[in-house]
């Protein structure tokens, strides 16, 4: 069975908080062995595909970032490039 989560949402932290609230729960996860955290996407958070890629880089590629993708804010052919420029980046 695979464990997974979901990461806060910007709208409950001050922009100099955020990603520092998120780096620490990405560590507290990865330690736990969670294997995935969910990324809200909505037109009132910050994008997504930053704070993925911000944990692709910074983390130690045992969590995986998992994007919520609204299809009438993006196509598939647009989630897919991302993913693969993601994938491309960080292996």
């Amino acid at each position: 069975m695979k464990v997974l989560t979901t990461a806060p949402t910007s709208l409950r932290y001050e922009p100099a908080t955020f990603l520092g609230e998120v780096r620490r729960l990405a560590r507290w996860n990865e330690d736990a062995g969670i294997e995935g955290m969910l990324i809200y996407t909505d037109n009132a958070l910050i994008d997504p595909w930053t704070v993925a890629h911000m944990l692709m880089s910074e983390g130690s590629g045992r969590l995986r970032p998992l994007v919520a993708v609204q299809p009438l804010c993006m196509t598939p052919y647009a989630a897919a490039r991302m993913i693969s420029s993601l994938a491309f980046l960080h292996g």
